[in-house]
């Protein structure tokens, strides 16, 4: 499948997951400062979510998200799931990967926004026990903005699988 991102088109994965070469993020991947982010453990947000369908319906849910980063600048994005993270579940989660990097006391996450189409840049203050996304912003001159306060707080589960981008 192809999409337009921008001017690109942007090629998928096996698992339909754009390719590593169209991330911004990607081209510098050298060893990140180990403390910024905290690379051992995820980072869990917990909310309410609400979904109005077409037809009208409307769905209610408790959901999660986890974040999860590696020292060399490749995260995982997880779907939301009503099933609360522990240490056999995150293995079997979906989501996305994805790649970020680190300015200053701030983390800037690059994913794939599959709605839209368009690659989107999230920015998250790091304190010691958790992850505010106070914003998100599409990778595009035009593009739009989102205002957050979301916390991604950090877990005691240890994720110790190593991240690897899918070919």
């Amino acid at each position: 499948a192809l999409t337009l991102s921008a001017c690109d088109i942007v090629k998928y994965t096996s698992t339909h997951q754009p390719l590593a070469k169209y991330y911004r993020f990607s081209h510098n991947t050298s060893q990140r400062e180990p403390s910024v982010p905290d690379t051992t453990f995820i980072y869990v947000l917990e909310q309410d979510h609400v979904r109005t369908y077409q037809s009208g319906n409307i769905e209610k849910l408790y959901g999660y998200t986890f974040l999860k980063f590696s020292s060399n600048g490749l995260a995982f994005y997880s779907s939301t799931t009503e099933e609360k993270p522990n240490s056999s579940n995150i293995y079997t989660n979906s989501g996305q990967y994805c790649f970020y990097k680190v300015v200053g006391n701030e983390i800037r996450l690059e994913f794939y926004d599959y709605h839209l189409k368009r690659f989107t840049i999230a920015y998250l203050n790091v304190y010691p026990d958790k992850l505010i996304m106070y914003k998100d912003k599409l990778r595009v001159w035009w593009g739009g903005q989102s205002k957050y306060n979301n916390a991604y707080i950090k877990s005691d589960i240890a994720y110790t699988r190593q991240l690897q981008f899918p070919e």
